[in-house]
């Protein structure tokens, strides 16, 4: 197969989970298929770096162009625009939310353009879109040949469940714009032969939306296979806390603040919390830092190079309240023998169990319970991360999610050609 791998996004580094559940899988399917990414980017140590970590890949770069100066009219019409969404969203924070924008899959001409001369000029066999900015490339390009698209979150549930976590005025006021996301995202995704989503619940989500059966692929990505192997050695209880996450995805942020706020409160008065701190690891803003930090101690440590390390003796919560798809830091948890502890939405799409892979709490109460309890119990935690490797070895590695991506690509190039 020749493939056309086409995203926006440049994806590098690996530092979020959207970014590691793109490379893994797509660097295993160039190992055995011609691909071809396509990406914006003008940084040369970047394509550099990209490059010498993604060698079984061609590259294809569109640059930026240059920007011309705004008139007044566009200035006044930028400011009048940072003035309606100040008046309509106080919160910088959740300004600043990709879920609660005007618009979705906001993707530039330029773009669009250099990727249809590469569509008429050469030969290929797949159009692959991948991650929600890309999302409305199947409608704006025209070609022959199969368009797929890649979805690692459903937008619109996002949404919802941004929505459901604040204050009735917010919900008031941004109902109709959830509403026009939703229709927008369904009309895009129509664009597509097919749809590939990472778990069996985000298929039935779209199939409700009138999204055919057979147009939808579940093709899950797999965890980085240079992790550090687990050590099932727990002769005492792992008794740090620790949370893996960048503030710039709100439902990190909203993660760390229902912890600090709620959680914490729950637990900061037991024992066996004496001394305890919440550790943080990748980028935050020093003024959010400072804001949580009034609630709960925190840690907040940055970005390191290898976090499978970092968090041996740590229990890893995961408070998420808000998202879709299937969260990265949990299975890489899973594959490097990390206690999890979770909620219903952090597990979505994962064929857990509670109490046999991880733990799962959906209430700051039952939450605050779950890490006592996991705290307290060597066994638990030795029996938990046992389990849950063995889910990885079975479900999330290179090998079967690999294997899986090339045979859906295979079955999709050969229903377009009968």
């Amino acid at each position: 197969m020749k493939i056309l791998l086409v995203t926006p996004m440049f994806p590098y580094p690996l530092c979020n989970g959207g970014m590691v559940a793109f490379f893994h899988v797509n660097q295993y399917l160039s190992q055995y298929h011609e691909m071809t990414v396509m990406t914006i980017s003008n940084n040369q140590e970047q394509q550099q770096a990209i490059e010498s970590l993604w060698q079984t890949a061609y590259f294809k770069y569109v640059a930026p162009p240059t920007h011309k100066r705004k008139s007044k009219c566009q200035k006044l019409r930028k400011k009048i625009s940072t003035i309606k969404k100040r008046l309509l969203i106080p919160s910088q924070k959740l300004r600043t939310n990709p879920h609660l924008a005007s618009d979705i899959a906001v993707i530039p001409d330029y773009f669009v353009t250099q990727v249809q001369q590469e569509l008429d000029s050469n030969s290929y066999d797949l159009l692959v879109c991948e991650l929600t900015p890309s999302m409305r490339l199947g409608q704006l390009l025209k070609t022959d040949i199969p368009k797929v698209f890649v979805h690692h979150e459903l937008f619109y549930m996002c949404v919802d469940r941004t929505l459901s976590t604040l204050p009735f005025w917010y919900r008031l006021l941004l109902t109709q714009r959830k509403r026009q996301n939703k229709r927008k995202e369904i009309r895009w995704l129509r664009n597509y032969d097919n749809i590939l989503v990472f778990s069996h619940q985000d298929r039935l989500v779209l199939q409700k939306e009138d999204i055919p059966h057979h147009q939808l692929s579940i093709s899950p990505f797999a965890i980085n296979p240079k992790l550090q192997p687990p050590v099932f050695s727990f002769s005492e209880s792992n008794k740090h806390l620790a949370f893996v996450g960048n503030e710039s995805h709100y439902p990190n942020y909203d993660a760390v603040h229902w912890f600090a706020t709620q959680i914490w409160q729950k637990l900061h008065s037991r024992i066996e919390m004496k001394g305890q701190q919440l550790r943080v690891f990748s980028q935050w803003q020093q003024t959010t830092q400072r804001q949580l930090n009034r609630h709960c101690p925190i840690q907040f440590v940055g970005f390191v190079d290898d976090i499978s390390t970092e968090l041996r003796g740590h229990l890893l919560i995961v408070p998420l309240r808000i998202g879709s798809g299937i969260r990265t830091k949990i299975l890489e948890a899973f594959a490097s023998g990390i206690p999890v502890i979770t909620t219903t939405i952090g597990v979505e799409g994962i064929a857990v169990e509670n109490g046999v892979h991880c733990l799962i709490a959906d209430t700051a109460a039952d939450f605050s319970e779950a890490i006592l309890k996991l705290m307290a119990s060597p066994k638990l935690q030795q029996r938990l991360t046992q389990n849950a490797y063995k889910l990885i070895q079975q479900q999330y590695s290179l090998s079967v999610c690999g294997e899986r991506r090339i045979q859906v690509m295979k079955d999709i190039l050969e229903k377009h050609t009968i």
